[in-house]
Order: structure tokens, then C-alpha cells, then sequence
């Protein structure tokens, strides 16, 4: 008697988990993209690709409607600054709010970081010019200044050489995916 009171309170709790589990989670195996994002972590191509897919579509559903404004990274979680309803949208993307947002800033960093290094090879070409060209102390020194300027910057945003490298080959279509523009398609 006792087993098969066991058996049903066991199937009541199985059939209870199916029913209050939401159907885009049943079956899924729990996958990095869900867990909070960790102290020091780094891009890494999936960690793009998947954050890409999932920006294009939301970027493409309007999902502004949720709420959803400029975040800074060092102004709290953004998992305590967006709707519910936004959330529960990346929970059902299977994105943890604050991982999904600190990549998005992440790579917002990369891909600034290597315009500006983009720029800073510019200008040290054109400083080298201007030295052949014997051009004027002044001009020569503010191009100093401005490859000095353009420095500081670049190292301000402590992005690896490794995550520069990911994001150079595809700069601007990356920028054009975060801005709206394109549509990620791997």
C-alpha cells in the first residue's frame, strides 16, 4: 500500500514539473549562455555567434518596447534595470539577462577598440609621412598628440589581443549588426 502511494505522489510531482516547467525549457540542457556572466570573462567566437543571432532578432522584434535603454556596465546588474517582460523574453532565448548585456558591452568594446586601432595605424602612417615631408614641428606635434590620445583610449578598455583579432576580420559588419543595420546569418 505504502509502494504504490509512493508511485503516485512521484508521478504527481512528474506530471506537476511537466505542466509548470514552459515548454521552450523541457528537455534543454542547461548551457553557458544561461549562467551569469563571470568576473574577467572573455569573447570567445561562439560566445559571439550565439550573442549575434539572438541580438539580430532582438533587434528586429522591437523589442525597445520592453524597456530596454542604454546600460552601463558599471551602474549595476541589468538584470535589476529591465521589464520583466524583456527578461522573460531572454530566459525563453535561453540567455541570462546579465550575461546577454555583458556581452553586448563587451563587444561594443572590442569592436570600438579596434576601429580606434584601425585609426591609430592611420594616423601613425600619416605621422611617418609627415616627418618625410618635413613638415612643421607643430604638426607634428599635434599628430603626436593625437596617436597619444588614441592610445590611452585603446588600452582603457582592456580588450585582448586575442578578442581584437576575432572581431577585426568582420568589424563592420559586427557594427552594422549591433547598430540594427544587417542581420546576423552564421
Amino acid at each position: 500500500m505504502w509502494r504504490n502511494f509512493a508511485i503516485i505522489i512521484v508521478t504527481f510531482i512528474a506530471v506537476l514539473w511537466i505542466l509548470l516547467t514552459p515548454l521552450n525549457k523541457l528537455g534543454r540542457i542547461e548551457d553557458e549562455r544561461a549562467l551569469p556572466p563571470q568576473p574577467g570573462e572573455l569573447l570567445t567566437p561562439d560566445k559571439i555567434n550565439a550573442f549575434l543571432l539572438t541580438w539580430s532578432e532582438f533587434m528586429s522584434k522591437d523589442i525597445s518596447r520592453f524597456g530596454v535603454q542604454q546600460i552601463s556596465l558599471t551602474d549595476g546588474r541589468p538584470g535589476e534595470k529591465f521589464s520583466p517582460q524583456l527578461i522573460r523574453w531572454l530566459d525563453g532565448q535561453g540567455w541570462n539577462v546579465d550575461r546577454f548585456f555583458f556581452i553586448e558591452q563587451r563587444l561594443k568594446a572590442a569592436v570600438k577598440t579596434a576601429a580606434l586601432t584601425e585609426h591609430l595605424e592611420a594616423n601613425k602612417k600619416v605621422l611617418r609621412q609627415l616627418r618625410l615631408n618635413d613638415a612643421s614641428d607643430s604638426e607634428l606635434e599635434n599628430m603626436k598628440k593625437i596617436i597619444t590620445r588614441q592610445e590611452q583610449q585603446i588600452n582603457a578598455e582592456k580588450i585582448t589581443d586575442e578578442e581584437l583579432a576575432m572581431i577585426k576580420n568582420n568589424l563592420y559588419r559586427i557594427n552594422a549588426i549591433l547598430e540594427g543595420k544587417e542581420v546576423f546569418r552564421p
